[in-house]
């Protein structure tokens, strides 16, 4: 009965363990270095951005009309360093940008969501954003916002 106990109680504890282990290795903060931009806040919207202690979401759109193809990338800076992690973000139809651009439907790819998970085990983030949209491999766009 003893050793049944035992076996119990390390079973328990090696899927704790590796439940741990999968959650941070799923959830981790992998920093990259953001390029350097030129400002975009004509062809750069912020729709709404909220960040608190357990995630941030961010929506918007952003474009470059010399390549309307290409699509924003999202970083958010980590807490109390800087340091940038890269946030998932999905391409979402804006047909209003394109209307308001007066370009039928070129700039309808140009909305974005995205969200991350705000783990202060890893640091955490401090709540500031840049979306950035790459002209070429050595000039992009973009601004910087402080979510709220």
């Amino acid at each position: 009965m003893n050793a049944l106990k035992i076996s119990f109680a390390l079973l328990i504890s090696a899927c704790v363990v590796v439940s741990s282990l999968l959650f941070l290795s799923w959830n981790s903060y992998k920093t990259v270095e953001v390029p350097s931009f030129d400002d975009n806040k004509d062809f750069t919207s912020i729709d709404s951005c909220y960040f608190n202690e357990k995630f941030m979401t961010v929506k918007g759109w952003a474009l470059n009309p010399e390549h309307p193809n290409n699509h924003a990338v999202i970083y958010a800076r980590k807490n109390k360093s800087d340091e940038w992690v890269v946030v998932k973000s999905s391409i979402v139809s804006r047909p209003d940008v394109s209307r308001f651009f007066k370009v039928n439907s070129v700039y309808d790819r140009s909305g974005f969501e995205a969200s991350i998970r705000n783990i202060s085990l890893l640091g955490g983030l401090s709540g500031e954003i840049a979306v950035i949209i790459n002209e070429d491999k050595a000039k992009a766009r973009g601004i910087r916002y402080e979510c709220k």
